[in-house]
C-alpha cells in the first residue's frame, strides 16, 4: 500500500512539474459585455439597423455614429445597440433619432442576422 502511494505521489509530481494540464473548458459568457462602438462588425450593424429602419418607416435617416454597443453569447450571440442618425429637417436643419437595435446572430447561420429597430423617444 505504501508503494503504491509513493507511485501515485511521483506520478503527481512528474504532472505538476511538466505542467500538463487537461484541455481547458469553453466557458460561455452569460452577461452583457461592452464593446467598441467603433468596431467594423459593430459599424456594419449599425449602417444595417439604420437601412432596416429606413425600409420600415419610409424616412431617409443616414448613419451618424454608434453610441453604444453591447454583447452577449449564450450559444446564440446578441448585440444591443444604440445609434444616433440623422436627415434632413425643413431649412437646413437636421433632425436627429436615436435608434435601438437588437442584432441576433445564429452562430451555425452567421450569413443572416435578425434585426429589431426602434426609435428612442426623445
Amino acid at each position: 500500500m505504501i508503494h503504491f502511494k509513493l507511485f501515485i505521489l511521483a506520478i503527481a509530481t512528474v504532472f505538476f512539474i511538466n505542467e500538463v494540464q487537461s484541455k481547458p473548458l469553453k466557458i460561455k459568457i452569460i452577461g452583457w459585455k461592452d464593446k467598441d462602438p467603433n468596431n467594423f462588425k459593430i459599424e456594419k450593424y449599425g449602417y444595417q439597423a439604420v437601412y432596416l429602419y429606413n425600409t420600415e418607416h419610409h424616412t431617409s435617416f443616414l448613419l451618424d455614429k454608434v453610441l453604444e454597443a453591447k454583447s452577449k453569447n449564450n450559444g446564440t450571440k446578441y448585440y444591443d445597440l444604440v445609434v444616433l442618425a440623422h436627415e434632413r429637417c425643413k431649412g437646413n436643419n437636421f433632425c436627429f433619432a436615436r435608434l435601438h437595435t437588437v442584432v441576433i446572430v445564429n452562430l451555425s447561420k452567421k450569413n443572416n442576422p435578425k434585426y429589431e429597430v426602434d426609435k428612442l423617444a426623445e
